[in-house]
């Protein structure tokens, strides 16, 4: 075998190459494709050196590490972060991120009121367990309603996400993957640690009315609830404004499992979705920084007007280089559900519960 086939760059072994085709061309193995006058391409006359081959075969490899790194990186780029990367990444580094994103929101207001709390006043915390929390209960009027005090915290929640009041009768809007466990409760009270405080809050058990499922890519992750907790403030449910990228907005959850505000600007709007289901929606793509437990969350505009549910959060391509960790290119992932589609799914639930309830009376 020729040294520089062994030890050479691209250059010598195409020239190699050309030369052996050109040989063989000659005995008439070949069909003509190369004539006998060809001669062989001939590299650079610095690779022909001993340091020009070293340099050659450093570029080669260097090349095909990158190429490998970029595809893999393409792939795992848009994959949302474990629980474990949230505590480590999120908790650490967007926290900070959250509150320094609402400087400059001091004096400003929607309405009447504080634009610092506008949002956060329209949620409410969810809690999610494996286990029924309820020791002792006040029976009220409502299937889903009954105000439990959960007395017994030995085996705590295990983890909250948010709820988006839309109606002063107790629907929610809220991120189908934070309604997906045996036992989920709202609660009006937020504490900083509820897995100790949880015999001072007043629970009320969810009843899901409609909920998406990650399995299928044309259903948005969201779900539409109902408790019995009545929210004293909640967002209208207008048809949202179509925003462009770098309009403000705002979203609001209980992170961490304590509630705090933070602000950003639209990156991406997508097309409108619409599944056989009837699940039409929008999902937008935002920097405002996001945590585990603000899934749920509402995401507004600069004027309170509703845009959606936040349902996942991620790190892109630069994530994983050079300790991306670090970096700023976090997203927010927003579904924005057909307002008409919303209003539908509630009118057919009361309608449903009232006949429920006559029917129940009439058994009486």
């Amino acid at each position: 075998m020729p040294l520089d086939l062994l030890f050479g760059p691209p250059f010598t072994i195409s020239a190699t190459v050309s030369s052996f085709l050109c040989q063989r061309n000659q005995v008439g193995s070949f069909s003509g494709d190369f004539p006998t006058h060809h001669r062989p391409m001939r590299m650079p006359a610095f690779f022909r050196t001993t340091r020009g081959k070293i340099v050659g075969w450093l570029l080669v490899v260097g090349a095909l590490a990158g190429l490998t790194q970029l595809l893999f990186l393409g792939w795992i780029s848009h994959h949302p972060l474990s629980a474990e990367e949230y505590q480590q990444t999120g908790w650490e580094i967007l926290t900070p991120r959250k509150s320094a994103s609402m400087k400059g929101w001091e004096s400003r207001q929607i309405g009447e009121k504080s634009a610092l709390s506008y949002a956060l006043d329209r949620t409410r915390i969810i809690l999610m367990c494996e286990f029924p929390l309820s020791i002792s209960s006040e029976s009220s009027s409502g299937e889903d309603s009954g105000n439990t005090e959960a007395d017994s915290p030995d085996r705590p929640p295990i983890g909250n996400g948010t709820a988006t009041a839309i109606t002063s009768d107790g629907y929610f809007l809220t991120a189908a993957h934070v309604v997906d466990f045996d036992h989920v409760y709202l609660t009006e009270v937020a504490q900083d640690d509820y897995t100790q405080e949880l015999e001072a809050t007043t629970l009320h058990p969810v009843r899901v009315i409609w909920k998406g499922t990650l399995k299928d890519p044309n259903l948005p992750d969201m779900a539409l609830i109902h408790s019995a907790l009545r929210p004293d403030k909640h967002f209208s449910l207008l048809r949202p404004p179509v925003l462009s990228p770098g309009a403000e907005v705002v979203t609001a959850g209980y992170g961490g499992g304590k509630p705090a505000q933070s602000s950003g600007a639209i990156l991406h709007r997508g097309g409108f979705k619409k599944p056989i289901s009837g699940a039409h929606h929008v999902v937008y793509l935002s920097d405002a920084p996001i945590i585990a437990g603000d899934s749920g969350g509402p995401l507004m505009t600069a004027n309170g007007e509703l845009l959606g549910v936040n349902v996942s959060s991620h790190f892109g391509i630069m994530r994983y280089l050079f300790g991306g960790r670090k970096l700023t290119n976090h997203r927010t992932r927003t579904v924005c559900p057909d307002t008409d589609w919303i209003r539908k799914l509630i009118l057919k639930d009361r309608a449903e519960q009232k006949e429920d309830q006559r029917q129940e009376v009439a058994i009486r």
